[in-house]
């Protein structure tokens, strides 16, 4: 799922594409959108993107950076989507001869705000990564942790339960077999809490304390018998998951009173 971060430098609107910032601080520029706010046309962005100095460039990026994400000079380095945001987007390795083409000055401002995004990103993994490893030392965290575990495996066995039971009432399988609610369900159990992904990490429960890693536990095991229930009782699934719903945040605001 793309990831957009909006900006105004210098009275210039950039949108970028921030989807990999936190897993390889990466960051991949709308040259499209901007070029137009230069007065620079597609046909123009196209003719800079077969320039000499330029596919000179883009050589010299893939050949020295040597970057695994790099398939070819054009894959990994610069790709075109439609949309709102569409475009042609350029990676944050690629993109300081492209933003020189349009402003020398220009480059400089853009170029700074860009390194700022990947240094925080930088920064924000290794501090969650220090928080999880604190808390794998912690001997109440790790015994939560194990048995959080545990619950989720279960809650897993429920939740594809759930979706053969909804798959028959549909009469027709999901779309390239991807059911719905091993997402949803979890993102309930998150969202109820308030508990955010930190950037970083795999799971919330690597970085959070064991009290929070209970509490998922706790609406987990909810959701586990509710979920077989409704299979026993044979509610409509849609039914089915919006009293499912409803209980669980619920329940995570009597948990939050108790708190």
């Amino acid at each position: 799922m793309k990831n957009f971060n909006l900006t105004t430098i210098h009275g210039k609107n950039l949108i970028l594409d921030v989807s990999e910032l936190v897993r390889n601080e990466t960051v991949y520029l709308n040259a499209t959108k901007l070029a137009l706010q230069f007065g620079k046309n597609k046909q123009r962005l196209n003719e800079f993107f077969n320039s000499k100095s330029f596919l000179e460039y883009e050589k010299a990026v893939f050949k020295v950076t040597k970057n695994r994400d790099f398939k070819t000079e054009e894959k990994g380095l610069k790709f075109s989507i439609k949309g709102k945001y569409g475009g042609t987007y350029l990676h944050s390795d690629l993109v300081i001869v492209f933003l020189r083409w349009l402003d020398v000055e220009f480059a400089v401002m853009c170029d700074m705000y860009i390194k700022e995004q990947i240094q925080q990103a930088h920064a924000q993994k290794i501090e969650a990564h220090a928080i999880a490893k604190a808390n794998q030392a912690n001997e109440e965290w790790l015994k939560a942790r194990a048995e959080a575990i545990a619950t989720r495996n279960e809650l897993t066995d429920a939740t594809k339960a759930f979706c053969e039971y909804a798959q028959q009432q549909r009469g027709e399988a999901y779309k390239k077999g991807k059911c719905p609610y091993y997402i949803k369900l979890t993102a309930l159990v998150y969202k109820a809490l308030n508990i955010k992904k930190p950037k970083g990490t795999k799971t919330p429960r690597d970085i959070y304390s064991g009290a929070v890693v209970e509490k998922i536990e706790y609406l987990e095991v909810m959701l586990i018998n509710l979920l077989y229930s409704h299979i026993q009782q044979g509610t409509e699934y849609h039914e089915a998951y919006k009293n499912i719903k409803e209980l669980v945040e619920y329940e995570a605001l009597l948990l939050d009173e108790v708190a």
